[in-house]
């Protein structure tokens, strides 16, 4: 007779078992689908952070309070799925399973913590793994050189990103053409305003680049150069080559 699987599968439908013999499942009361065990979908249910799935808004306080009872006894699981449970599990019924397996109660909370710590680092090593992949594909399927990952930018985001967790939701592409580019052209004008600033005191050079566009026409690039960096100016096209050949900044 196989072994009687705990009473967190009943809150999913399983979809079918991947390729690494982990099962992909749906919750029964959201519909978020993801990949794990009993201890996903606890995580999921109660909406633990930190274990790669997001919260079930949708779970009922009856629901919850089974997970809390069957997190609690997690350590002494393989022996409490044993006792069947109507509908949630109690206060009594949760020291009944403690008082029968001692061995797996707070006296033993060592192992317990060993155990879990455990669990966690395994699932750290799999999302760390599927969220390594999940870049690659981007860098991949949208055409991006891979040297862009070494950028100081891109280091800058996944660092923030890391930072709110599984929660995290991408801006949409309304934001970033609106919202955020605004507020990014500010950063970059407060940036330049500071640099100009230091010409005050430590001045700058004028540098000129010319080159031609498809019709021959001769356009400069008119920058600002100092110890701080540089400063585009302005760009004068042919006229300004031929007609008028003073700078005004």
């Amino acid at each position: 007779m196989g072994r009687q699987k705990s009473m967190e599968w009943e809150h999913v439908f399983i979809i079918k078992k991947n390729s690494r013999g982990m099962h992909e499942m749906q919750c029964k009361y959201c519909t978020h689908s993801y990949v794990g065990g009993p201890q996903r979908i606890r995580a999921h249910l109660l909406g633990i952070k930190g274990q790669g799935v997001d919260k079930c808004k949708k779970a009922s306080d009856d629901v919850k309070q089974l997970m809390r009872t069957l997190m609690k006894n997690a350590s002494g699981e393989s022996h409490a799925n044993a006792i069947k449970v109507e509908g949630h599990a109690s206060i009594a019924e949760s020291n009944e399973i403690n008082n029968q397996y001692p061995e797996y109660s707070v006296a033993n909370k060592k192992i317990k913590l060993d155990v879990s710590g455990a669990l966690q680092m395994s699932w750290d090593v799999q999302a760390r793994k599927n969220a390594e992949e999940a870049i690659a594909r981007f860098f991949y399927a949208e055409d991006i050189p891979h040297a862009k990952v070494d950028s100081s930018f891109f280091h800058e985001m996944v660092r923030a990103i890391g930072q709110v967790g599984s929660s995290f939701k991408a801006p949409s592409s309304y934001q970033l053409r609106k919202k955020y580019l605004n507020g990014e052209v500010k950063n970059v004008e407060l940036d330049l305003s500071r640099m100009k600033e230091h010409w005050k005191t430590y001045g700058c050079t004028i540098v000129c680049d010319g080159w031609t566009d498809t019709r021959n026409r001769a356009i400069i690039n008119v920058l600002a150069s100092s110890m701080y960096g540089s400063v585009f100016l302005k760009i004068s096209r042919h006229k300004w080559l031929y007609q008028d050949r003073r700078i005004h900044l």
